[in-house]
């Protein structure tokens, strides 16, 4: 249970390190402008979108390293502790 929670922990730093960068303004106030809404809005598409992107290219990387494993083809990864 480990693993998947600092994965899901390291995942939650990003989304927020990217809110930080592109909101502006007091997140904390109970009344925002429109234009406040909107760049909360949009800097959490691009959060979500960013996050997607990541976990799609280490998925599409896993894939094709199991395939090379599965035909034969030895590790080509440098310190992999892990080796197939």
């Amino acid at each position: 249970m480990l693993f998947p929670s600092s994965e899901v922990a390291t995942g939650v730093g990003i989304a927020v390190t990217i809110l930080a960068a592109l909101f502006t303004g007091t997140i904390a106030t109970s009344s925002w402008s429109a234009q406040q809404t909107a760049g909360f809005q949009e800097a959490v598409t691009i959060a979500g979108f960013t996050l997607t992107a990541a976990a799609a290219a280490f998925v599409g990387w896993g894939i094709v390293r199991a395939q090379r494993v599965a035909n034969g083809q030895p590790s080509t990864s440098v310190g992999d502790p892990f080796p197939a």
